[in-house]
Formats: C-alpha cells, structure tokens, sequence
C-alpha cells in the first residue's frame, strides 16, 4: 500500500515521527534540523509552541494572527538554523524569532496585517482619550504597566 503525503495516514505517521522525536534533547534536535531534517525542527517547534504562542497572542491579541506570526518565525528560523551557537538555547532562540514576527506584524503598514494593526490604533485612539468613538476597552496606565479596565 502506498501512502500519499497529504493523506491521514501520511500526517498520522508524521506526527508518530516527530513525538518519537521529542525524547531527543534540544541540541539532538538542532543537530538534526541543521541537516535539513524537517521533522527535528518541527519536534523543536512543537516543545517551544505553548510558550510562543502565549507571547504571540498576548501581544497581537487574535489567535489566527498570533498562529501565523509564529508560522513566519519557525519558516525564519528553519532558513536560519546554523546561527543557534553551541550554547545557545533554541528555545530562547525561536522566541527571538516569533519576537521579531510579531513586531513586524504590529509595525506593519496599512494593509499588511489588518487586525493587529486595528488594535493597535484602536489603543492609541483610547490612549488619546476618547474611549467612546472606538469601543474598545479602556486603558488606564498604572506605576507598573498598562491595565485593562472593564
């Protein structure tokens, strides 16, 4: 039986692959993925995905755009996986990279990244004090950081 790429069993097998992967350790794995090896990358990824995703979303504040950020980092990341140095940590280093992806998504220009930028406007009109015209929640800033207030 042969089983095509795109097909369940194909992405079935895929995911066995790369979870008998995640019992290697982070250098195995870059190791690995420096050889091209797609699957360690992707074992590499789905270790960081939580912590990444949770940067991402709180940042950009939509979960379709905080995936897509971190869709654009992993594909940087993999083009650029011989910088990761021996001691480095890759997990601080895709978090590098999904940084870099959401900073270019909230400093995009117009009509780039659409919902990112709507919230970022929306704070700043809030910010310049007219709550009302937006509809978005007001943000008071504190000593420490900003809060959102109901």
């Amino acid at each position: 039986m042969t089983v095509r790429a795109d097909s369940h069993l194909g992405g079935l097998w895929n995911t066995m692959r790369i979870r008998a992967y995640g019992i290697l350790d982070d250098e195995a794995l870059v190791s690995r993925a420096r050889n091209r090896d797609t699957l360690a990358f992707d074992a590499l990824v789905t270790r960081y995905r939580d912590r990444l995703y949770a940067m991402a979303i709180g940042s950009l504040g939509n979960g379709a755009e905080a995936t897509e950020a971190i869709c654009e980092a992993a594909r940087s990341a993999f083009r650029d996986i011989d910088s990761v140095g021996p001691g480095c940590s890759p997990g601080a280093w895709l978090y590098l990279h999904t940084f870099r992806a959401v900073f270019q998504r909230l400093n995009a220009p117009p009509g780039s990244y659409t919902v990112a930028r709507e919230r970022r406007h929306a704070l700043v009109r809030v910010d310049a004090g007219d709550p009302a015209a937006t509809g978005a929640p007001v943000l008071r800033d504190g000593p420490e950081r900003s809060v959102r207030q109901p």
